[in-house]
């Protein structure tokens, strides 16, 4: 996995800098010649007392000396500084995927550094869904660019190794046991035999999955999304997109969840979260981004959010944004504004509007 760093590191020296340092050092090198061969080695100087002359040539020496450790020691400073890497794992210019004449997501763009946690709100309907699919190269771009870990969004094969994906429906074999799925899958994103021999039963422990050898067919809602989160994860991606990841989890399961999701930003790992449970998102987001109708319309970390609405909570914020006119063309929701459509509307109008 590819981490962010800050901290000491060793610079880049291309051939020109090279040249430039190797001549100042050579310069300090002649200037110290220059400088140790003018102390007593004139024909007058001679003629003068050694005995007098020593004590004012070495303390002038030492002064010399001095000067040239001074410029020698700050110039290998300069070349030793501290530097801050900060690395956008996930890019987005321009994003528009569109059904038919109806824009389910308009020029999106997007920053997300690598090791945070973001989390991606909107009313239903609002194109969080599509935006998800397409940045995990299931759907592919109407217009724009997108990159996830470095790979283009519609170079599927190579990004699969890369990312994690939990959608709201558990993509699940029925007929398989959950030991067989996560199997299988850690074979195919091509995690070692031996790392998969360990971090499937951890895995599953953590999550108390302990019906890992019957079919999934016969396991409940939780127990499917479970099973999904872990396959989301086991083989230690870049990114994980994680859609509804509490939906169905007992209060455990969703502590259990939130835990993982927080070990994961410590690892290096980027989180991008969608849900609507707001409490969570304000619990564990970085930065939040909030999405209306195909278009992001607002981006900050929780605190701020709730600070520009003058909110005590992230579901205030949200409510307060949706609500507004804040952008000259974002009218309050009700219920016959197709961006208020709910999940139980018609599979075809869910498709193009999600």
């Amino acid at each position: 996995m590819s981490a962010g760093s800050s901290g000491w590191r060793m610079p880049h020296t291309s051939p020109a800098s090279c040249d430039a340092r190797t001549l100042r050092f050579s310069s300090l090198a002649r200037l110290r010649r220059s400088a140790s061969l003018s102390f007593g080695t004139s024909d007058g100087a001679r003629q003068h007392t050694r005995s007098e002359k020593r004590t004012g040539e070495e303390g002038e020496r030492g002064a010399v000396t001095a000067e040239l450790v001074t410029v020698a020691t700050a110039t290998f400073r300069t070349a030793f500084v501290p530097t801050v890497s900060i690395v956008a794992v996930i890019e987005a210019s321009g994003l528009t995927k569109r059904y038919g004449d109806v824009a389910a997501v308009s020029g999106l763009d997007l920053s997300v550094e690598q090791g945070r946690i973001y989390g991606f709100l909107g009313p239903n309907g609002a194109g969080k869904t599509t935006t998800m699919r397409m940045l995990t190269g299931l759907t592919r771009p109407s217009d724009g660019s997108a990159t996830v870990a470095g790979i283009g969004v519609r170079e599927r094969d190579r990004l699969g190794a890369h990312i994690g994906y939990a959608p709201d429906t558990p993509p699940l074999y029925e007929k398989l046991t959950a030991r067989e799925q996560l199997s299988a899958m850690a074979d195919v994103r091509g995690l070692d035999p031996a790392v998969k021999r360990e971090r499937i039963p951890e895995l599953f422990e953590r999550f108390a999955l302990d019906a890992v050898d019957d079919r999934i067919e016969t396991y409940s809602t939780g127990m499917k999304q479970k099973t999904s989160i872990v396959q989301a994860v086991v083989h230690d991606p870049d990114v994980v997109f994680l859609d509804e990841p509490t939906s169905g989890l007992d209060p455990a399961a969703a502590r259990t969840t939130k835990a993982v999701l927080s070990e994961l930003r410590a690892g290096g790992t980027t989180v991008f979260l969608s849900t609507h449970v707001l409490p969570v998102v304000d619990e564990l987001a970085d930065t939040v981004g909030l999405l209306y109708d195909g278009e992001l319309l607002a981006e900050d970390d929780p605190e701020a959010l709730k600070t520009s609405r003058d909110s005590e909570t992230l579901e205030e914020a949200f409510l307060a944004l949706t609500t507004e006119d804040a952008t000259g063309g974002v009218e309050s929701l009700d219920a016959d504004s197709p961006v208020a459509r709910t999940d139980g509307d018609d599979a075809a109008t869910r498709t193009d509007r999600t």
